[in-house]
């Protein structure tokens, strides 16, 4: 039964959700630049004790994906749905992360406050976010807390209130987080990437929306878009844990029992082409370094070049071992922080190169960048660096699978994107697969050289001439990056 307490302040997991809420895709390789790279030895036996999931359905349709852990009385529950900013009218920015939000601000049986306090009760957390492709509801419990925790999840999926109030409170707090994310160079320098890759595609849009935006949305837009995208038609589950297919039939069926219905709204928008040329974007901003990511368009999760592409963007600037932090970083002192990193939607993906650097040194780093860029093209990379980065990354492989959480982000990845239910069991072979000549083309294709969008955010008056030696300069302000 779930526990109606007295209001006793916003709920832990209600913070985490909206701090996590403000990270958008393209700021994660800024805050991992400085990090060292990973270094461990693959496992000798890769392949033992890869889960294998059970694959079931419930009544009402829904897909469950299931790997029992009983070595831990926890529980982990994703049900993911294709409810990302991909699906949102062209008109309607940001309705994709508003509806998700208000999941659990209050239900046709309990307020929003009473949700927290069911939940942080029984020492568990219960969160709904929503990216670029898909919207995740997720629950964690102890085990002897499963009921309670099924409980709460089926009420916010299948009877969410969407007040007028809380409505009001979430437009409000999603303009607030734009505004203030104008103060944070990162924030600005992947809103403006984003924008000068994919344009007026949903890719290219802030995922709280606009100010313009937001402004429009009424609750018949959430109400509708909820019933069209959240429903278990076109859904899945995936559950690890301390629970049985038994007692997830039981507990998760009699809470899902009266939810059914069909996906609709399926199409998505066509994607425009990849930049040509070469388009350089200046965002005006008082700070006291540089910020700039470099890239274009490449392609989406399930292309088979992502092996060889990944392993190429490790070797150039994926650590403390890379070349880009070797050269432009500890041998030329150009830097703060450098990297290179891919990021992968469901319909396409984008490679990127970035780095920090005092507004004097740009031009002069840039051009370092550049030079190691067309001598991986060119070149390719030693037969070291090629083994060392797939020791790595072999290495790293298995981290991801250790906790119940991690587990189930891998598996819903994995379903997600269609990446075959054989992924985990032939990861290493592709690695493994991988030669001097598959880098050295994926060097040559997808590192930017004749066509790419350099953005950087910098006071314009230090750097504007510098930056036009890479392509024609165009400049925007901030305030255009959440104005529509």
């Amino acid at each position: 039964m779930i526990r109606k307490l007295k209001a006793a302040g916003p709920s832990f997991a209600g913070a985490l959700l909206a701090a996590t809420l403000l990270l958008q895709p393209a700021m994660v390789p800024q805050a991992l630049a400085a990090q060292p790279q990973l270094q461990a030895k693959p496992h000798g036996k890769f392949n033992q004790a890869l889960p294998k999931p059970q694959e079931f359905r419930l009544a009402n349709g829904l897909k469950v994906l299931l790997v029992e852990r009983h070595d831990l009385p926890l529980v982990q529950v994703r049900v993911v749905f294709r409810a990302g900013r991909l699906y949102e009218p062209a008109d309607k920015a940001g309705l994709a992360d508003l509806t998700a939000n208000l999941l659990t601000k209050g239900t046709a049986s309990l307020s929003a406050t009473e949700i927290a306090e069911s939940i942080d009760f029984v020492g568990g957390s219960l969160a709904v976010s929503a990216d670029t492709d898909m919207a995740t509801v997720g629950l964690a419990v102890m085990k002897k807390d499963l009921p309670t925790g099924m409980e709460l999840l089926g009420d916010v999926l299948t009877n969410p209130a969407f007040s007028a109030d809380e409505l009001e409170r979430a437009r409000e707090q999603a303009i607030a987080r734009l505004q203030s994310s104008l103060d944070d160079a990162d924030a600005v320098l992947g809103a403006a990437y984003d924008r000068e890759v994919y344009g007026n595609h949903p890719y290219g849009r802030n995922q709280l929306g606009s100010e313009a935006s937001l402004a429009t949305l009424e609750r018949e837009d959430v109400v509708a878009f909820h019933q069209a995208r959240y429903r278990p038609d076109g859904a899945f589950a995936v559950i690890v844990g301390d629970v049985t297919r038994a007692e997830v039939e039981a507990r998760f069926g009699q809470a899902l029992a009266n939810w059914k219905g069909k996906l609709a709204g399926l199409e998505v928008p066509k994607l425009p082409t990849p930049v040509k040329g070469k388009r350089v974007t200046l965002v005006d901003m008082d700070v006291n370094q540089s910020y700039v990511m470099w890239g274009n368009q490449s392609f989406n999760r399930n292309n088979p070049e992502y092996y060889a592409t990944s392993l190429m963007l490790s070797i150039l600037g994926g650590g403390m071992n890379s070349r880009l932090f070797a050269e432009v970083r500890d041998r030329q002192g150009l830097a703060y922080g450098v990297w290179s990193s891919n990021r992968m939607e469901l319909t396409s993906g984008t490679v990127m190169v970035g780095l920090q650097t005092k507004n004097a040194s740009t031009k002069q780093a840039l051009a370092s960048i550049q030079h190691e860029m067309a001598r991986m093209a060119k070149d390719g990379v030693t037969p070291k660096e090629l083994a060392d980065a797939k020791s790595s990354m072999l290495g790293y492989f298995p981290m991801q699978l250790e906790s119940n959480a991690d587990l189930a982000q891998m598996l819903t990845r994995i379903e997600f994107y269609g990446l075959g239910a054989d992924y985990l069991s032939r990861f290493a072979d592709r690695i493994g697969a991988v030669d001097r000549e598959a880098i050295r083309r994926a060097a040559a294709k997808y590192l930017p050289s004749g066509d790419y969008a350099l953005v950087v955010v910098a006071p314009a008056k230090q750097i504007e001439g510098d930056l036009k030696a890479f392509g024609p300069l165009q400049r925007v302000s901030k305030q255009e990056l959440i104005a529509r």
